[in-house]
């Protein structure tokens, strides 16, 4: 079959929450930009399914910005009316308690005179220090105890790497300029700060975090094209642009030609994409951490009070629990809760090879472990698997990123976005800013 030929001025690759910011910009300064986005439907990782009459989200998404302008215009999007506005909750489940996450006073005093000793110890040996790890970066900002209880065993099971191997770039992106005087200050005095990983309130959509890549899909309806399930297999390139893109879609195969480009795919697509031939060895030291999110309509009273609550128990598993009930994602029922649980692994391991039947069994057999519950109480249950989760931040990673990025920057009308288009640990607003930064 002759592919048929199209041209636009943007070609945007990916139809997640930075592919559809970047199409609305591109839109906001005319142009008629084109999204491509490989599965069924539209929002990536901001996207909320729906299952048996309930909903559920790939994993809570806090709405907390650095600009309140662009917290006001999200909101806007979605409509204030829709919006729930919450205190955060999380804890981390760990020799048998619940420790506030953030920690607290009284998560002070439970980890006992020694814990609080080692802390002080921090804030005097930190000077000059410049951490290579996060093991040593977590040590010198908030003392041993910390990073044993918080990060060592956690930090391993979602990274699949113990901390002394894994960059303190990590950590210098989530968590930033955050030691324990702050930690101190914040569980006194309950003071504000600037960091993400530590905000105290939050806003969220009542229908789930999908609605915001609706409204984006509303907002640029008419104005920008998608086509789901389009599959590239190439692109055509010239005199150091890239000019042309085959695809498949469920219709046949199809050819663009366009002006621009916009990716927001993980990097070795890309790079497949660009340089079949030699792909394998440039996307060489590009890692990625995969996740399989197990869904769960459950009866019986609810495992706690959180958001999240975090998991490092290695017998266990799964690494993190999110109750949709606390969320206010949906009315609670009576003697029922929804939540997930999210299992991290890497694409080659047995985890994920694992069917789908055996992933439910073991993770209702460890979430007995915490709330038992009655034989057939399970009332829905089943399986996401998201291959490219999160960009691995590996000690020396740098490396294999710039010369990716070196190689990438040789085509002239290819700009990067987004925290897979990027290879970067980037939140929600971090996306937004990429997505505009690349349209302009």
């Amino acid at each position: 079959m002759t592919p048929r030929h199209k041209h636009c001025d943007t070609l945007i690759l990916g139809g997640g929450l930075t592919g559809l910011w970047a199409a609305r910009a591109c839109v906001k300064a005319g142009q008629r930009p084109v999204i491509i986005e490989q599965s069924a439907r539209t929002g990536g990782l901001a996207k909320t399914l729906s299952h048996n009459g309930r909903k559920f989200d790939l994993g809570g998404h806090r709405i907390y910005f650095s600009s309140g302008e662009l917290l006001d215009e999200v909101i806007s999007l979605i409509g204030r009316e829709e919006m729930l506005f919450l205190d955060r909750k999380s804890s981390i489940f760990t020799g048998g308690k619940l420790l506030r996450y953030p920690p607290t006073i009284a998560d002070g005093a439970k980890m006992g005179f020694k814990a609080v000793r080692t802390i002080i110890a921090s804030l005097t040996s930190r000077r000059g220090v410049q951490p290579k790890t996060l093991r040593d970066w977590v040590i010198a900002r908030f003392g041993k105890d910390i990073h044993d209880i918080y990060f060592r065993d956690y930090s391993e099971k979602v990274w699949g790497l113990p901390t002394d191997r894994i960059s303190a770039q990590w950590a210098d992106k989530r968590i930033g300029n955050f030691d324990a005087i702050d930690l101190l200050k914040q569980a006194l005095v309950r003071r504000k700060t600037g960091v993400k990983e530590n905000i105290t309130e939050f806003a969220y959509p009542r229908h789930g975090i999908g609605v915001l890549c609706e409204a984006l899909e509303r907002d640029i309806s008419g104005k920008a094209s998608i086509i789901t399930r389009g599959t590239p297999s190439a692109f055509t390139k010239n005199s150091g642009r890239l000019t042309g893109l085959d695809f498949e879609t469920p219709d046949g195969p199809e050819r663009l030609t366009f002006d621009r480009v916009i990716s927001t795919i993980p990097m070795r697509s890309l790079l497949r994409l660009t340089d079949p031939e030699h792909s394998a060895q440039l996307a060489a030291g590009l890692e990625y951490r995969a996740l399989i999110l197990v869904f769960l309509c459950i009866k019986g009273p609810k495992l706690s009070e959180d958001h999240w609550v975090y998991i490092p128990d290695k017998e266990i598993v799964f690494s993190r629990i999110t109750e949709f009930d606390n969320w206010g994602l949906q009315p609670s029922v009576q003697g029922e809760r929804t939540l997930s649980c999210e299992l991290f692994c890497d694409r080659d391991d047995a985890l994920w090879a694992a069917s789908d039947e055996e992933i439910i069994r073991r993770t209702t057999a460890d979430l007995r472990k915490f709330s038992p519950f009655g034989e057939g109480a399970v009332k829905t249950a089943f399986v996401e698997r998201v291959p490219f989760a999160y960009p691995l931040f590996y000690l020396g990673y740098e490396n294999a990123l710039s010369r990716v990025k070196n190689h990438l920057s040789g085509f002239a009308n290819l700009s990067l976005a987004g925290r897979q288009g990027r290879h970067m640990y980037y939140d929600m607003e971090e996306c937004i800013l990429s997505a505009e930064a690349a349209a302009k």
